[in-house]
C-alpha cells in the first residue's frame, strides 16, 4: 500500500496544478486551432520516455470511425470490459470530430520500472458542443458497470480477472484497469487520465503498468502543459 498511497500524492498534486493553470470544467474551452500541435514532443517528454518510432514528430493522427456506420464500435454504454485495456478506447468507442494522437515509449537509456511491455499514448480528441461532458459521464458510468468482470481464453485454459475503478482527477477521471491471469497470476495495470477543457478532452494512458507506477502523473503534467501552450494560455 505504500507504492499506491505515492502514487496517489503524485496524481494529486498534479491534479491540482492542472485545476489551477488552465484545463477548466467549464464549457467555453476550444483548445489550439489544430489538436496536433497540443501534442507532446520529444523535447517536452519527462525524463525516462521517449515518442514511438515513426512519431517522432508528435504529429500522427488517428482515424475516428463513423458512429454511423452499420459495422463501427458499440459506444462507451454498451462496449465490452475488456476493450478499457485497448489503444485508445476513448476515441474508438466515442469518436470526435478532430483527433490527434502519439505514442509513448520507456527510452531506451532510462529506466523507469517499467516492465518491457509497457507502452503509452497521448490522445486529443474535440467533441461537438456538450459532448465532451457527455462523454466523461459515460466513461464513469461505464466504469461503475465494469467494476468487476471476468473473461476466459479461446481455448478454455486462462480465466482472465478484471477490476476497473473511477476517481476524480483534476477536471476529469483517472481510470484504473487491473488485470488477473488466472493460470499465471500475472497482474499488469492500465491508467487512464481524461482530462476535459470545454470540449476537449486531453487523455494519456499508460497501458501494462506496475501496481505502484509513479509515472503517470509526470506525463498528465507535460500534456497538459503542452496543450496549454498550444492554446496560448
Amino acid at each position: 500500500m505504500r507504492g499506491r498511497r505515492q502514487w496517489w500524492v503524485a496524481a494529486v498534486a498534479v491534479a491540482v496544478v492542472l485545476g489551477g493553470a488552465g484545463c477548466s470544467a467549464g464549457g467555453g474551452g476550444t483548445g489550439p486551432k489544430t489538436l496536433r500541435d497540443g501534442l507532446l514532443t520529444e523535447e517536452r517528454l519527462p525524463e525516462g520516455y521517449a515518442l514511438f518510432p515513426g512519431e517522432s514528430d508528435g504529429t500522427s493522427a488517428l482515424a475516428a470511425d463513423d458512429p454511423d456506420e452499420e459495422d463501427g464500435p458499440e459506444p462507451l454504454a454498451s462496449m465490452p470490459c475488456v476493450d478499457l485495456g485497448v489503444d485508445p478506447f476513448v476515441t474508438l468507442h466515442a469518436p470526435p470530430l478532430e483527433v490527434a494522437g502519439v505514442g509513448i515509449a520507456p527510452a531506451a537509456e532510462g529506466d523507469r520500472g517499467a516492465g518491457p511491455d509497457w507502452y503509452g499514448r497521448e490522445t486529443l480528441g474535440r467533441y461537438p458542443s456538450g459532448g465532451a461532458a457527455k462523454v466523461l459521464a459515460e466513461l464513469r458510468r461505464t466504469a461503475l458497470r465494469c467494476a468487476v468482470s471476468t473473461d476466459v481464453s479461446p481455448d478454455g485454459s486462462n480465466r482472465i480477472d478484471q477490476f476497473v475503478t473511477a476517481e476524480p482527477f483534476g477536471t476529469g477521471l483517472l481510470l484504473t484497469v487491473t488485470t488477473r491471469a488466472g493460470a499465471t497470476r500475472e497482474s499488469l495495470t492500465d491508467r487512464t487520465a481524461v482530462l476535459r477543457d470545454g470540449d476537449v478532452l486531453l487523455v494519456v494512458q499508460e497501458i501494462g503498468g506496475e501496481e505502484d507506477s509513479t509515472g503517470l502523473p509526470g506525463l498528465v503534467d507535460a500534456a497538459a502543459a503542452a496543450y496549454r501552450d498550444a492554446a496560448g494560455r
